[in-house]
């Protein structure tokens, strides 16, 4: 069994409304930037692009000025963790 080193139970603390979009943004950067557990390829490369994700998050309205190549809502971030959380789920 792949360890998760707990990126699965942060994610769905997001997706059963336990913390806000913006706990998971603090919360998720903190670990991976304090995170030196050895992920894997595979597993690195699921939480990268959630990383990504959640880098491009704003809780503020999306404008016109705003590039949508590189800002997302909270429904999509939902969705990208949502994904993530399968995919990773899925290693184990």
């Amino acid at each position: 069994m792949k360890n998760l080193y707990g990126y699965d139970v942060l994610i769905e603390r997001f997706l059963k409304n336990e913390i806000t979009a913006l706990q998971f943004q603090d919360q998720y950067l903190d670990k991976y930037f304090a995170d030196r557990n050895p992920l894997g390829e595979e597993l690195f490369f699921k939480l990268d692009w959630l990383f990504a994700e959640v880098e491009c998050f704003t809780h503020l309205p999306i404008g016109p000025e705003d590039d949508p190549d590189f800002t997302i809502n909270e429904d999509q971030l939902r969705h990208s963790a949502a994904k993530t959380l399968d995919e990773i789920r899925a290693l184990k």
